[in-house]
């Protein structure tokens, strides 16, 4: 029964990433939705095809460096470019976002989408999968440590991106702030090395959802 749960789950949720890895593509290059889709799929299953668990190990360790760079930046550029944390407090003042910068704000609603995306972590079975790898039982439980720590400044950055972000967009873009962020940059070099970023991330998650969807 639990092998039935986890194969819908991965199932459904690479589904999103190929959904994902779609619009992305569509957004970055002349090509439709679909065929980005299958594109980003081809690549994805090509590798971990090949590389089996470990391959999708070593590129989600490559993948992670692409993806680190790429919010360390979007960070760094949404913040000096929106005017930081007060231009935020005033624009949200201005749309009447009530609570919009605070910690706290509306902290029973917040506290339920905190504990149901938390626990959902706790029990997903290619997070398990990784932790059952360690060579050694201590290896796993530093491994555990580390990742709990790495995430809070890495969620952090990507949520205060968004945040910056309500300063420099009045409405969404068709393709998404981020999408219409890197294609604004001067650089070609610059927006191709943070494209790739953002499909690392959107890869990384789908070659982990596809190898374990498929032992299981």
């Amino acid at each position: 029964m639990l092998t039935i749960f986890i194969i819908i789950f991965m199932v459904i949720a690479s589904a999103v990433q190929v959904i994902v890895i779609g619009r992305f593509f569509h957004a970055f290059f002349d090509i439709g939705y679909a065929n980005g889709a299958i594109l980003g799929t081809v690549i994805v299953l090509t590798y971990s095809l090949f590389g089996g668990f470990k391959g999708v190990v070593l590129t989600d360790l490559l993948q992670f460096v692409f993806f680190l760079f790429t919010a360390i930046f979007l960070f760094y550029f949404t913040y000096s470019q929106s005017g930081g944390l007060d231009a935020v407090k005033m624009t949200a003042v201005v749309k009447a976002k009530e609570g919009y910068t605070s910690f706290f704000s509306n902290v029973a609603d917040n506290l339920a989408y905190v504990i149901t995306f938390g626990t959902s972590w706790m029990i997903q079975a290619n997070i398990w999968q990784r932790i059952s790898a360690a060579k050694k039982g201590s290896d796993a439980k530093k491994m555990m440590l580390m990742s709990f720590l790495a995430f809070i400044p890495l969620y952090l950055m990507v949520t205060y991106t968004g945040m910056f972000s309500s300063v420099l967009y009045e409405t969404v873009p068709e393709n998404g702030i981020i999408p219409d962020l890197i294609s604004k940059l001067r650089s070609p070099i610059l927006s191709a090395v943070l494209f790739v970023g953002l499909c690392s991330a959107i890869m990384s998650t789908m070659d982990s959802l596809i190898n374990t969807g498929a032992l299981s």
